[in-house]
């Protein structure tokens, strides 16, 4: 009866006084056949003899090694998981409530315990530590999903563009709907002059370090802007505060930073290693002819704008992560940024660009992959109507 069997519940027993450890062994043998019981005389041969496969704890608070909570304390840092019954001294029922709002799960008096609520208080503990450790995961997930919202706050902002023929809209789907972001980030700000200023970035890899970052880069970028720093000294100072506050010296961020004129007839790109948007206008839809340089965060030459003049007919300017064009086809190869420049030109786009259709442009890039996109899609559209 001493070594645990897969059935059995394994009870350690730490008590000093051998009578009544030998009173538990018999009680539960009497009460249920299903409990191996081990006796260790001190705290520090009873921990020594905790496994992952102990179920329970019967614990004597007056230990010659420990007194007390301590003696419990000590239990709940060498073996955390593990459900623990306090023992106390006749008419010590303070002690017993001490131990319980210590970390206990249950405690008995000596001399009040019979058969039945000594296996009945052990079967209670261990059920009582299963609803504490899924009520820990809730409590994790609640804490996780809240820090998701503030997160997505950050990367996701309300869209300060205020003319009544301009509208912006954006979309952010993290990487397999697991409710984890990554570090794409997006923003629009009107400025008093009447130009629109766009951001779309994307930080390298993916997790909660990396949104973050995403959140410090747009919160950054926004500053800039409203100080009327142009796009290439608005990108220069925000590499800055990226090398600064990355995690690892090889993260990058690639960026798309567009002015547009108050006009409406002239932008101004710089594209830090990212696609180029796509403009949509009354002849179909092309891709920005700009320079592509090097991402941010990556050594090289300083980035720089280029100037592009807008067609008069034009209505809807995309910016996009590379994300939504990375997934799979039908045919196992990659959709492709061609790819995807096709299925937005036979998808067509409103004159009055929606969520609605960034959702769509999505959901058939999913729908070609099979399931989830792997990496997270932001999407940033500017319309323009007359």
């Amino acid at each position: 009866m001493n070594v645990p069997t897969d059935l059995a519940l394994d009870v350690v027993i730490i008590e000093d006084d051998p009578g009544d450890a030998l009173l538990a062994e018999e009680y539960l043998a009497e009460e249920d056949e299903d409990f191996v019981v081990r006796w260790r005389p001190s705290l520090s041969e009873g921990i020594a003899a905790i496994t992952d496969h102990t179920a329970c704890v019967l614990l004597d608070l007056g230990l010659p090694d420990a007194h007390g909570t301590s003696a419990l304390e000590e239990l709940g840092r060498t073996a955390p998981n593990t459900p623990v019954v306090v023992l106390t001294g006749f008419g010590d029922r303070e002690a017993g409530l001490k131990a319980v709002a210590a970390g206990a799960q249950d405690y008995l008096v000596k001399g009040e315990v019979t058969p039945a609520t000594l296996s009945r208080s052990i079967r209670y503990a261990i059920a009582r530590a299963g609803n504490e450790e899924r009520d820990l995961a809730l409590l994790e997930a609640a804490m996780r999903s809240e820090e998701n919202r503030r997160l997505a706050v950050g990367l996701r902002p309300n869209l300060l563009v205020g003319s009544p023929e301009v509208t912006c809209v954006s979309l952010y789907q993290p990487a397999g709907r697991d409710g984890w972001l990554g570090g794409d980030f997006l923003d629009a700000v009107e400025l008093d002059d009447g130009r629109i200023r766009l951001v779309l970035g994307d930080v390298s890899g993916h997790g909660p370090e990396e949104a973050a970052l995403g959140v410090s880069l747009r919160v950054g970028w926004r500053g800039l802007v409203l100080a009327d720093l142009g796009e290439c000294d608005t990108l220069a100072e925000l590499e800055k505060l990226l090398v600064v506050e990355r995690s690892h010296p090889h993260t990058f961020a690639t960026v798309c930073d567009v002015t547009i004129d108050p006009d409406r007839r002239r932008a101004h790109f710089c594209l830090a290693g990212h696609p180029a948007p796509l403009l949509v206008h009354a002849g179909g839809l092309s891709p920005i002819a700009s320079r592509p340089m090097r991402p941010m965060g990556v050594p090289g030459p300083s980035l720089t704008s280029t100037e592009v003049d807008l067609p008069d007919d034009w209505w809807t300017l995309l910016m996009f992560t590379d994300g939504v064009f990375e997934g799979h086809v039908p045919d196992g190869g990659r959709l492709g940024l061609a790819g995807f420049v096709e299925w937005v030109r036979e998808h067509g786009l409103d004159h009055a660009p929606s969520e609605d259709m960034l959702r769509a442009l999505v959901a058939r890039s999913e729908a070609a992959n099979a399931g989830p996109l792997a990496d997270d899609v932001a999407l940033l559209a500017c319309g323009w109507s007359r």
